[in-house]
């Protein structure tokens, strides 16, 4: 039997574009007959960092929703609480891995509190000092922030859901191994940025962060949804010099384009 885990390729479920989610109190709820879309998360993008940067006011919480998905399949364990509590957590880590990685100890102490980590001899030691109040060496508070950052992540492991799949032409049968959750997702994203170092970079369009890494010819834009806007955005910006009575090598010049790309653009 084939293992199968890809942990970076996640399918979630959304509200279709026309029927969106909204607030009951403190718990989302769909208009009556609405049925979740599944969809593919886009892997370069850094979910976990645009959710650590989410304000916790019901309308950015909600559009979070709307766009990406709930946190968890079952809408009534996430409340609003449940949400807020959870950016404020993913906020701390990120604060943390930016302090590991700058090295800056003043923010990695600020930031390893509460400290949930793994039981093992070395956490159980560092613990103790903490709870007595006893200053980390600078080694001790690297290793400290490392498992701090790695812990959600091997927690969220725990809740992966195994799938039978069968190739009747091949027939053969493999175990595919997935996340539980939209959060469990995120968790994984951010212990992974953490263990391979990643710089991410912020979607020029947009804004969103990114993995530049992954599949992206263009560092700059997150997404070919990103890079039609940028088109269009400089097709537009085109069109206004010209009718300013720009030429178009002047325009070409500015835009940093292809003279004959932006002859076509104010052709049409």
């Amino acid at each position: 039997m084939k293992i199968d885990f890809k942990p970076d390729v996640f399918f979630w479920n959304k509200p279709p574009g026309h029927r969106k989610f909204t607030w009951a109190g403190d718990t989302l709820t769909l208009p009556p007959g609405t049925e979740l879309r599944r969809y593919r998360v886009d892997e370069g993008l850094a979910l976990f960092k645009s959710f650590a940067e989410l304000p916790s006011r019901e309308a950015a919480i909600l559009d979070f929703a709307n766009t990406h998905g709930p946190l968890t399949a079952n809408l009534a364990f996430c409340p609003l609480s449940f949400w807020r509590d959870h950016i404020r957590l993913m906020r701390q880590m990120v604060d943390l891995r930016y302090a590991l990685k700058e090295f800056d100890w003043k923010g990695i102490r600020e930031n390893l509190q509460p400290f949930h980590t793994f039981d093992t001899p070395n956490a159980r030691a560092i613990k103790e000092k903490l709870r007595k109040g006893n200053r980390l060496t600078d080694e001790e508070l690297i290793e400290a922030a490392v498992m701090r950052l790695l812990y959600p992540a091997t927690q969220a492991e725990r809740n992966l859901i195994p799938e039978v799949v069968f190739d009747a032409a091949k027939k053969t049968v493999g175990l595919r191994l997935r996340h539980a959750s939209l959060l469990d997702y995120m968790w994984h994203q951010l212990s992974r940025a953490v263990v391979e170092n990643v710089e991410l970079k912020s979607c020029q369009v947009c804004g969103s962060s990114f993995d530049p890494r992954r599949y992206r010819d263009d560092h700059r834009i997150c997404s070919d949804r990103c890079r039609y806007r940028l088109y269009q955005d400089r097709i537009a910006s085109a069109k206004e010099m010209r009718a300013k009575g720009k030429t178009p090598r002047q325009i070409a010049k500015e835009l940093s384009a292809e003279l004959t790309h932006v002859k076509k653009w104010i052709a049409t």
